[in-house]
């Protein structure tokens, strides 16, 4: 790859290329305490340094478009960086504090209450507390489908790190969840409540709901995750079958391993955001 200019978007794209390039030591079988759930092996700070460095980059990149995945070959490619930087130098302050907006809902903290709260925990990095583009996209269109009925809420506190992910899920995230749940019950007790989560958000999903009273089961009307690396871990008997996991052909993180491929992507699950509505709709 010739670099023409060593920006720091530029540097980041040839490191991950190199990252990716570079041969790295024969796979173990991973070890599981779970179904579902991988205990990583052990490597030294300096190994466990650049692993999460590595992931965290390609989350970002793939979140911003631009990592791409052959669908043929299966080839990582990182096109044109100099657009990708120019677009990122192009966002002014005013842009930024509106896409944050766009990425932040706090209905039920601000006291609101509609016969559907939504409640969503967003993927890795993802900005505000609902991410950039999947989890408001799928509140407006559930909303779009009930109007005048819904309301939604992101989880926090919840920081969405890589390290909460490689861990099988935030548990300050998931305690987050039980507590939103809890208020939605006691300030809302006429609403259904639906619980929606991408990537990470999803294992937080998995987490809360394990987390969850008994006899707060009648009020979850619907759960849907996206991407979920506990795709294989069932919810309890009570909510399977409120329940709708949505995972990509090819997404190998709802097959429990790290690594973030194309249909990964959150546009990619924006593609089947039609599914998860209808579900919902059929729910409540």
């Amino acid at each position: 790859m010739k670099i023409t200019s060593f920006t720091p978007s530029v540097l980041l794209a040839a490191l991950v290329s190199v990252a990716l390039a570079a041969p790295s030591p024969a796979p173990q079988a991973p070890q599981r305490s779970r179904p579902g759930a991988l205990i990583p092996h052990q490597h030294d700070i300096q190994d466990v340094q650049i692993d999460l460095a590595i992931v965290s980059a390609l989350e970002r990149l793939f979140q911003n478009g631009g990592l791409q995945v052959d669908g043929t070959s299966g080839v990582l490619s990182l096109p044109d960086y100099s657009a990708l930087e120019a677009r990122s130098m192009a966002i002014t302050p005013d842009e930024l504090i509106k896409r944050q907006a766009i990425a932040t809902r706090n209905d039920l903290i601000n006291g609101l209450c509609a016969e559907i709260v939504i409640i969503y925990a967003r993927g890795t990095s993802g900005e505000g507390n609902l991410g950039a583009a999947l989890g408001p996209t799928f509140i407006n269109q559930v909303a779009a489908a009930k109007p005048g009925k819904v309301i939604g809420q992101g989880v926090l506190p919840y920081a969405a790190t890589v390290l909460g992910y490689l861990a099988g899920g935030d548990p300050t995230g998931a305690n987050s969840m039980v507590t939103l749940i809890q208020r939605a019950n006691t300030q809302c007790p006429g609403s259904k409540i639906v619980l929606g989560g991408y990537s990470q958000g999803a294992q937080v999903v998995h987490l809360a709901v394990g987390k969850l009273a008994t006899t707060l089961y009648s009020k979850i009307a619907a759960i849907v995750t996206f991407g979920d690396p506990k795709r294989d871990e069932a919810f309890p008997t009570a909510l399977q079958s409120k329940a709708l996991v949505i995972c990509n052909d090819g997404d190998l993180i709802c097959d429990g391993l790290p690594i973030i491929l194309g249909p990964h992507g959150a546009a990619e699950y924006e593609k089947r955001l039609s599914e998860a509505v209808s579900f919902v709709v059929s729910k409540v």
